[in-house]
């Protein structure tokens, strides 16, 4: 048997090693896949290919808002809309700019809490994606990788530290690319991590004034591994620690447990999430009123007995990250006999929204 002894391996084209070895017989290796397949637990994005979107998938122009899960749309006025994705991916996205104004711009941006970023503080960190332009598309194309210093919230306000950024507006064509941006600097201390995708410089309202998004992947290091693929339930579920639609509208099914003390009524559910702080809920109107009955344990209708009648309020009680109940007030007992024991939910579909996102 013979014993290979070198220091480091390196492609005759390459600039820096595949792999280096060290004195004690180990190594560190750049690996972008295995047997052509992709690592795991490297992509700390949420929802990197847009499979959640439990907000809906038809919008209209409008802006700072959440659209897919985990994907903030800010900056002026854009329509976004589902697209079929590339490269393994069912679904992608595209924001197309939809204001005359000049010299504005669109963007997505998507932020990490610190629990997820604490581990890449002090190290190098490289973002890779799919991206085309639409036929019309004027401006420039910024991607960034932004740390925020001084709160636990969105990256696009507050104090922030740019510690990645390419404008890629020249490379860019209607056909899908990959491209690839490395942190100039390491993580500082922070808050709070993200990425930034600014369609800036433009204006106008054209349909083909957009850009496509589509595997979105940030990981520590300096080399972009092959794109990450997540089942769709392991997805969901990273996802509903910000924003759940609890319960779904069922027609009224009177499930809802009622409680009658202090001279008022309110019916409760525990929420089976585990979120990131104690959610606001609303319909989906966006009203924290909403729809909703009392029964007492004949099955007779006795809302009007209290001073919200069929309107009661939306809250959420409990800790977070779990232990959470979501509460219908039905406000204090009016009239009649107090014994509603049970009730539903009436409101507007798919469901109540929780909200706890950044």
């Amino acid at each position: 048997m013979s014993t290979l002894k070198v220091d480091a391996i390196r492609h005759n084209s390459a600039t820096s090693d595949a792999i280096t070895t060290a004195s004690d017989g180990t190594c560190t290796a750049k690996l972008t896949s295995v047997g052509g397949g992709q690592l795991s637990n490297r992509n700390i994005i949420i929802n990197p290919e847009f499979k959640i979107w439990q907000r809906g998938t038809s919008w209209s122009s409008g802006v700072n808002r959440y659209v897919m899960d985990r994907w903030y749309q800010w900056g002026y006025n854009a329509i976004p809309s589902q697209i079929t994705g590339t490269n393994g991916s069912q679904y992608g996205v595209r924001l197309r700019h939809n204001t005359s104004t000049s010299n504005t711009f669109s963007a997505w941006s998507s932020t990490l809490e610190k629990k997820d970023i604490f581990h890449t503080i002090g190290k190098h960190l490289v973002l890779s994606f799919w991206m085309r332009k639409g036929s019309a598309f004027t401006g420039g194309m910024s991607c960034q990788i932004v740390a925020r210093t001084d709160s636990e919230s969105k990256i696009n306000a507050g104090t922030n530290v740019t510690i990645g950024n390419q404008d890629i507006a020249g490379s860019l064509t209607t056909d899908w690319q990959k491209f690839t941006i490395k942190t100039t600097q390491v993580v500082p201390t922070t808050e709070v991590v993200g990425v930034n995708f600014w369609h800036h410089t433009t204006s106008g309202t054209d349909a083909n004034n957009y850009f496509d998004l589509n595997q979105v992947q940030l990981e520590v290091g300096d080399t972009a591994t092959t794109f990450e693929h997540r089942n769709f339930g392991d997805e969901l579920s990273r996802c509903q620690r910000y924003f759940a639609i609890f319960p779904g509208r069922s027609g009224g099914i009177p499930f809802w447990q009622a409680y009658t003390g202090s001279s008022q009524a309110s019916l409760s559910l525990p929420i089976p999430f585990s979120m990131r702080a104690v959610p606001s809920p609303t319909d989906p109107n966006g009203s924290t009123t909403t729809t909703g009955y009392l029964y007492n344990s004949n099955g007779v209708d006795v809302s009007s007995r209290y001073a919200n009648n069929t309107s009661p309020t939306l809250s959420c009680g409990g800790y977070a990250p779990s232990g959470l109940g979501l509460i219908l007030s039905f406000g204090s007992h009016q009239s009649g006999t107090n014994d509603a024991t049970g009730g539903s939910w009436n409101g507007n579909s798919p469901g109540i929204y929780l909200d706890a996102e950044l």
